[in-house]
């Protein structure tokens, strides 16, 4: 693998700006398959292929300034997700309401627990007293 440098895509693409655009939407558009490599793939990653293709010259920079095909699809992907994460949230929300709501109603209005057992094994106490009387 030959090393790339910006100085090697900087004698192509003159703007240090322009160069990290055009690198990185090759690079998506490589590691999302949208586009084919156009320099052989090294076991590289995708930034460094796209910084390969740049710096030997063979990128189309004219098609570089249209906004990539995978954008649109890629927003509505994270709307959408961020839709069913926010439906999530209020549905476990809704749930911890309803836990709640029912274990303050087991509770009396000075926050202790009333305890069902106690209240029976009062009146069984009472009723063998009452017997042994």
């Amino acid at each position: 693998m030959a090393r790339v440098t910006v100085e090697d895509c900087l004698k192509v693409v003159p703007n240090r700006f322009e160069l990290t655009l055009l690198a990185a939407k090759r690079a998506r558009g490589l590691a999302m398959g949208i586009v084919d490599p156009l320099v052989q793939w090294e076991n590289d990653k995708p930034t460094v292929v796209a910084l390969r293709e740049i710096a030997t010259g063979v990128t189309n920079f004219e098609e570089s300034n249209d906004e990539p095909e995978f954008s649109f699809s890629l927003e509505k992907e994270v709307e959408d997700d961020m839709v069913e994460l926010v439906a999530d949230v209020e549905s476990a929300e809704q749930q911890a309401e309803q836990l709640e709501e029912g274990f303050l109603s087991e509770c009396s209005i000075d926050g202790s627990f009333e305890d069902s057992t106690k209240d029976s094994m009062d009146t069984d106490a009472a009723d063998e007293d009452s017997k042994e009387q």
